[in-house]
């Protein structure tokens, strides 16, 4: 069965197992193991050939149903379908963005001017002029990645060092997490896009 390029304009878009493969009565169900995510954007191109839907133009991606906010804003998304096991059914495997990224986990915000996100380790790397916050501190380099599961993130530069402002804890403020500073110094160098 040959499928063509949808377009859709002001798009709300819930990217499921069941979006990216036609039910039919021999069709494999549809997989339960992983969450929605719903994106909406100004204009969404998706090919089902080739298992992909870039969502252009104020796009936001929000991984649906779980206890943590997870949500990614940039000016482009493109969304990755594959095959979940040999027979089962389409599920997004990965989240490529471009431009004014921004990864929203919880409190901790993490942005920079690409990223992505790979659904099954739920990890996110930004690139470029990345800044984590977490309520008022903040840590700036080039290149930041976040483990969504745990909260742990890692900072690092590979031109200057690493800059973090960190206020003293309080008693209405939680802490700032497994945070792991890297300046580059001697160090495992930023891995590259």
């Amino acid at each position: 069965m040959t499928y063509g390029i949808i377009r859709i304009m002001s798009s709300l878009c819930f990217l499921s197992p069941a979006f990216a493969t036609p039910q039919t009565p021999s069709s494999p169900p549809v997989s339960t193991n992983q969450a929605n995510i719903k994106i909406i954007s100004d204009e969404m191109d998706c090919n089902q050939t080739t298992n992909v839907c870039i969502a252009k133009g104020n796009a936001i991606a929000e991984k649906l149903g779980d206890s943590k906010v997870k949500i990614l804003k940039a000016d482009q998304i493109t969304a990755y379908f594959a095959k979940d096991g040999e027979n089962g059914p389409m599920k997004v495997v990965r989240l490529e963005a471009d431009g004014n990224v921004f990864f929203i986990i919880g409190d901790i915000i993490v942005q920079g001017k690409r990223g992505h996100y790979a659904t099954e380790e739920e990890t996110a790397e930004v690139f470029e002029d990345v800044k984590i916050t977490n309520g008022e501190n903040q840590l700036e380099g080039g290149y930041g990645k976040v483990h969504m599961k745990t909260g742990q993130y890692t900072i690092r530069n590979t031109d200057n060092r690493v800059q973090a402002l960190i206020f003293t804890k309080d008693k209405n403020r939680e802490p700032m997490g497994n945070t792991k500073i890297n300046d580059n110094q001697g160090g495992t160098p930023c891995p590259k896009p």
